[in-house]
């Protein structure tokens, strides 16, 4: 069996956070067909070095550095240098504009981790030019060691019941702390942003920066709680026996992830409107199928396990809340009356189909409207 797991957290969209650069630029592993890096010949195994600013080449820091430059070419020719097989090779690129992001291209292609294995810190490679990041006073070569929203220090996942349950690390802090933060800073709601206090390793010593997010900046709202997402490693391949534990450990990974999600959805801390049907759904399948069958399957397993985790959810409607007045009954020693029974019914089913409609009418504004996706 041939899949492509989850592998670790860094930067997405334009790989920056805050304005600073956290990605590594790795080699090409695949290309679309058709694609704008397809159309200028990059191959897997690539790895994209520099561009040509005139007579001048200058060196790709970072994946942010290369998104940011890509997208300021506007669609434009431009040549880079790339190494293929130990080789400089010159290539023209005219990148394609996202279909559903005006202002950003791509070239059509997957990375992998420039690291080659999941990393235990967060390494500032860079900062954009003008963000608060670089105001603030970030440097390239800085360790981010720590972050902090009201005085409140925040770390990778791990600690409590469901860490137990599922399992976690706990006080260690890398992209995930980062990303914690981050969302804790960000008010999707009202669209405010507290400060952030970063702990940074420079040169061995500890400096705490205070960082005050620019809600209109390029690294603003969707960036600020969004960009720290999963890369996928380069595909492995298992036997039958290695699948099956790989599958358990997974879904455990992602299982924990969901709960969480659900917990914040009920508590208030993740909007409504960050929900997706099938219209979503629909419209992500497609665009991971350009990225091989082992990607689709790996999405739709997601997507499986989602519903049977939501579907233990204690409303009637759900086996989770038939499950809840069974146990109710066994207590009890008889059944419910049918007077009880009937408007938890109509009410259990009237707040399914109403969740089902506000989902099917947030896809449209997130498909056709906003185009997110």
């Amino acid at each position: 069996m041939k899949y492509t797991p989850s592998r670790t957290f860094s930067g997405g969209g334009s790989a920056n956070v805050l304005g600073m650069y956290i990605t590594g630029l790795g080699a090409v592993r695949v290309v679309r067909e058709g694609a704008a890096g397809h159309r200028a010949g990059l191959k897997a195994g690539d790895r994209i070095l520099s561009r040509f600013e005139g007579d001048r080449v200058q060196e790709f820091s970072s994946f942010g550095e290369f998104q940011d430059w890509l997208n300021a070419t506007k669609g434009a020719p431009a040549r880079i240098l790339v190494q293929r097989d130990g080789k400089p090779v010159t290539l023209t690129v005219e990148a394609d504009e996202k279909e559903f992001a005006p202002g950003r291209f791509e070239l059509g292609v997957m990375m992998s981790d420039a690291s080659g294995e999941a990393s235990d810190e967060v390494r500032v490679l860079g900062t954009r030019e003008g963000s608060v990041a670089q105001k603030a006073g970030i440097l390239a070569g800085d360790r981010i060691v720590g972050a902090s929203v009201d005085g409140q220090a925040y770390f990778n996942p791990g600690g409590g019941f469901f860490s137990r349950l599922w399992g976690g690390g706990e006080q260690k802090f890398s992209l995930p702390g980062l990303a914690a933060a981050l969302e804790a800073a960000y008010d999707l709601k009202t669209r405010t942003a507290k400060d952030i206090t970063l702990t940074v390793d420079r040169n061995g010593k500890h400096e705490t920066i205070k960082i005050t997010p620019d809600l209109e900046g390029a690294e603003s709202a969707a960036n600020m709680v969004i960009s720290v997402a999963e890369q996928r490693s380069a595909p492995v391949k298992k036997g039958f026996g290695d699948s099956i534990t790989a599958g358990f450990h997974h879904s455990k990974k992602v299982g924990y992830k969901i709960a969480m999600t659900l917990l914040g959805l009920f508590s208030g801390r993740i909007s409504i409107t960050h929900l997706g049907g099938p219209l979503v759904i629909a419209k992500r399948s497609y665009s991971l199928a350009g990225w091989g069958m082992g990607t689709l399957i790996f999405f739709l397993a997601f997507i499986s396990l989602n519903l049977a985790i939501v579907n233990l959810i204690p409303i009637p409607v759900l086996d989770g809340g038939q499950w809840l007045l069974v146990s109710i009954e066994a207590a009890a020693g008889k059944p419910l009356p049918e007077k009880v029974m009937a408007p938890i019914s109509l009410v259990s089913f009237i707040l399914v189909v109403g969740l089902m409609l506000f989902v099917l009418g947030n896809d449209i504004v997130t498909v056709f409207v906003k185009k997110w996706v």
